[in-house]
Order: structure tokens, then sequence, then C-alpha cells
């Protein structure tokens, strides 16, 4: 092996908790990605509660659990629609 691949090789990985710490340090100083981080954190908390109401709501509003399929596909279609609206 080439000295460069095998010092590669030895290598030990940083440790999880130090990349966390580098990129939260990169993620504090900029405020643009500190703001998109935010937005994309919340979005995807919105994602989760919407899977876990949506049974829930189904029952309630459309009379069976079974129906919050239902409001998952005109979710879908939805944001098919939007996609195909904003698509350039």
């Amino acid at each position: 092996l080439p000295a460069r691949t095998a010092t590669a090789l030895r290598a030990r990985p940083a440790p999880v908790t130090a990349a966390l710490a580098a990129g939260f340090r990169v993620v504090v100083r900029s405020p643009p990605l500190a703001r998109a981080t935010l937005v994309s954190v919340v979005c995807c908390a919105a994602q989760g509660m919407l899977t876990a109401c949506v049974p829930l709501l189904g029952a309630r509003v459309l009379g069976g659990a079974g129906r919050g399929a239902l409001l998952f596909s005109c979710a879908a279609v939805s944001a098919l629609a939007a996609n195909a609206v904003l698509a350039r």
C-alpha cells in the first residue's frame, strides 16, 4: 500500500460528539443557515405530527380510522399539484 493510504487506514475517525459540536458551531455562526435549519426541523416535526394525527382525524371526521388513508391521499395529490404549478 502507498504510504498515504496506509496512514489513512490507521487514522481514527473523529468522535461523533466532536463532529456534532463542529456542525453546531457552523450553524450558530451563520444566521441564514440557522434559520434554514430551524425551518427544516419544525417542518419535519410537523410531518411526524400529521402522520400521527391523520388516523385519529379520519376516525373523528370521516367515520373510521381507515379513512385516514383518504386524507393522506388528498395531501399527496395537493403536494403533487403544488409541485406541478411551481415547477419551472
